[in-house]
């Protein structure tokens, strides 16, 4: 989908500022042996060409998107296509700016809207079409509306997406006052697919929110606190939704807790399907509580808590925190479900900063109806130590150890060990295992290299296997297919 962004803005006196990104990956990937055959013996090739810049007032940025297949293994790999992406332009008079296009629009915390961007995990939406801004030292209003614009490729899967047109508009007043900031919000989104065609009324929902906002309320204690409230229209029929976020921040010298509270109760904001993963697209994201890389059972019926005690020693260079979490999932329902999770870890910095070392672990239990459904044990590992003359030593760690009722537990991580050296680059080993499906490969392993051939030209690659399955961040998980083969990506950069 080509989508154009344009925006009023007085002239600059800045000088004209062009800024270009290119970068080219390519694969050949053979039998990742997870028993799937639909992901074996091909090769793919994807170019994304990203540009940006001003020139007297106006600023403007795009991108464009090419991919080519050899041998592509089902017909669910589209071949050989290019696509205009995520254009814009800016253009601002005085506190007033306009824009139209490809933007990333997040109301609240994400659980009214989040229309964003996560290339970890594929993720790329953005709402095609207008927006205006006004901001002054007591009050910001903004409003947009337009349709949403997902990515064609789904890098995880590497199928073709198709467009989803679903319309969306919205925006949201805040207030800025001395003790915080209140804000209202509100968003309308109705899918271009609907569940049945032919009614009198199409699917749609609503969804408004109140929020204040006072990181500095005391010397020793930050507030946020959001309110939501829905209703979705599906099938000519009515149902309501309620959401609500709350974080208390209290500090005193170098203790921090945090209070963190999540509440949803029959909340969503899904639109139409995403035809490679087959469900539909989620267009907001509410905090999850966990962990950034921990699975999430429930995203739309949940209500929890989590508490947060950090200690600082020696000006922040060592310190010590701990968390402990509880979340109840489908409250009232045959399905319910109880969360209990408890971890927490250390960091450190030495050599003047210039070397770290942290390590974190915790184990989180399941429960459903007094038994425990499943179990999770984890630990990380994170230590960077620098020799001087720019070289430094490099090891991350990440395992979780799972049991699901009376199966055998099973394991899943990756440690990579490298070696860096500042303006050069690196050589790293990874060795990976996942021991859940005994009938597929449980062991994987891949040389890592990046040379910084130049200040704007650097050379990544991969050769051997790399462990796939769910992974998760913030609250999102997509189920990533084992690599099997060699990549090698090239990226070049003009300012």
């Amino acid at each position: 989908m080509c989508s154009l962004t344009l925006s009023y803005k007085a002239l600059s006196a800045t000088p004209p500022s062009v800024n270009v990104t290119n970068t080219l990956t390519m694969e050949r990937r053979g039998d990742n042996q997870n028993l799937n055959t639909q992901d074996d013996d091909y090769s793919i090739g994807f170019n994304r060409f990203n540009f940006g810049g001003q020139a007297y007032g106006v600023g403007f940025g795009g991108r464009l998107d090419s991919v080519g297949l050899l041998d592509p293994p089902t017909e669910a790999y589209q071949d050989d296509w290019i696509r205009v992406e995520r254009l814009n332009l800016s253009y601002e008079l005085g506190r007033v700016q306009l824009e139209a296009g490809d933007l990333y629009q997040q109301l609240g915390r994400g659980q009214l809207l989040a229309l964003r961007k996560v290339d970890e995990l594929g993720l790329d939406i953005a709402l095609r079409g207008g927006r205006v801004s006004y901001s002054d030292r007591q009050n910001a209003l903004k409003a947009f509306g337009g349709v949403a614009n997902v990515v064609n490729l789904d890098s995880v899967s590497q199928r073709f997406v198709e467009d989803a047109v679903d319309l969306i508009t919205g925006g949201y007043f805040e207030r800025r006052t001395a003790g915080g900031n209140l804000g209202v919000m509100y968003v309308y989104m109705s899918p271009e697919q609907q569940q049945y065609e032919g009614l009198t009324l199409s699917d749609a929902t609503s969804s408004g929110g109140l929020y204040y906002e006072a990181p500095g309320l005391t010397d020793w204690l930050g507030l946020y606190v959001e309110l939501d409230a829905q209703q979705r229209r599906a099938i000519e029929r009515l149902s309501a939704g309620y959401a609500g976020y709350l974080t208390l921040d209290l500090h005193h010298e170098d203790t921090t807790v945090m209070v963190e509270g999540v509440w949803l109760d029959d909340f969503e904001q899904r639109g139409s399907q995403n035809s490679a993963l087959k469900s539909r697209f989620n267009y907001n994201q509410a905090p999850t509580l966990e962990r950034i890389d921990q699975e999430i059972a429930e995203l739309y019926d949940v209500w929890g808590g989590r508490v947060r005690a950090q200690q600082d020693f020696w000006e922040g260079d060592l310190s010590f925190h701990i968390n402990a979490l509880y979340k109840l999932n489908r409250s009232g329902d045959p399905l319910e479900l109880k969360q209990y999770h408890l971890y927490g870890g250390g960091e450190t910095y030495y050599d003047l900063g210039s070397s770290r070392f942290s390590v974190s672990g915790g184990h989180r239990f399941d429960e459903q109806a007094t038994r425990t459904v499943r179990t999770w044990s984890h630990g990380e590992l994170d230590w960077v130590h620098a020799f001087g003359s720019g070289y430094s030593s490099h090891l991350t760690t990440q395992y979780q150890r799972i049991r699901v009722e009376e199966a055998p537990a099973f394991l899943r991580g990756s440690s990579i060990m490298g070696l860096e050296r500042s303006g050069l680059g690196g050589v790293s080993f990874e060795l990976g295992t996942d021991t859940q499906n005994p009938n597929a490969r449980q062991l994987f392993y891949a040389g890592i290299l990046r040379w910084d051939i130049s200040s704007w030209l650097l050379l990544q690659s991969v050769v051997g296997s790399q462990r796939g399955g769910i992974k998760c961040v913030a609250g999102v998980c997509r189920d990533f297919p084992s690599f099997s083969g060699v990549r090698l990506q090239l990226i070049g950069r003009y300012r």
